[in-house]
């Protein structure tokens, strides 16, 4: 009797094991996948974060079509600018559209342009920031200076007002290339307030604005 007793003891005992093999397997798989995620994820955290590290080291990447210029700065342009619909004249002789588009209008537009966000006006601001060379001039003048954002976003504004040739002739350039402090950046600033000879106090409130973007990241507008 103790025989077929224990005989029937290492059946069930063998029939338990067999059982548990496959929620064993299952355990040992789900600690597996669980030791990757924890080796993956901070890896891949760390990886982000330096991704963002390295990017943001020049400026944060361009937000606007690829451009360099952020939606703020595009932003802040445009209140600067001022939107119109129709040919005007700037009251230098220029005629000017949109958001101080200047010369014919490029292909695929047609005036009146239509305001607002997503309007083309505002793809006429993006396509002369980018094929006009404003952006590109900033980033070729100021290749491997230190810029955060709004520094960018400030020196677009500016190459967008007076022109992307025009940093060899301005006190600024030297001054964002040596790190200078806030007070000589926006008295820098605050020299490029003339057409041509002519003294402009709207120029002079532009460059106040770009000034304080530039050196506290305050997005003002008129």
């Amino acid at each position: 009797m103790g025989s077929i007793l224990y005989g029937i003891a290492s059946k069930l005992k063998w029939k338990l094991l067999i059982a548990t093999i496959p929620v064993i397997f299952i355990l040992i798989l789900g600690l597996f996948v669980a030791i990757v995620a924890a080796v993956s994820i901070p890896h891949a955290s760390s990886s982000e974060t330096t991704a963002s590290t390295t990017s943001g080291a020049m400026y944060i990447p361009g937000q606007v079509t690829n451009l360099p210029i952020s939606k703020m700065g595009l932003a802040f342009i445009e209140q600067w600018e001022g939107a119109y619909s129709n040919w005007y004249d700037d009251g230098y002789g220029n005629m000017t559209i949109g958001y101080g588009h200047t010369g014919p209008l490029p292909a695929g537009f047609t005036s009146p342009l239509t305001t607002g966000p997503g309007g083309t006006a505002e793809q006429l601001l993006i396509q002369d920031l980018s094929s006009g060379g404003y952006c590109s001039s900033v980033q070729k003048e100021f290749h491997g200076i230190v810029l955060n954002q709004n520094q960018m976003d400030a020196l677009i504004s500016l190459a967008y007002n007076i022109g992307g040739n025009a940093w060899n002739s301005l006190s600024l350039t030297q001054a964002v290339k040596t790190g200078a402090p806030p007070n000589v950046i926006t008295t820098d600033f605050e020299k490029i307030s003339y057409a041509g000879t002519t003294y402009s106090p709207g120029l002079y409130r532009r460059r106040v604005a770009e000034a304080l973007l530039y050196t506290q990241g305050s997005y003002t507008y008129p």
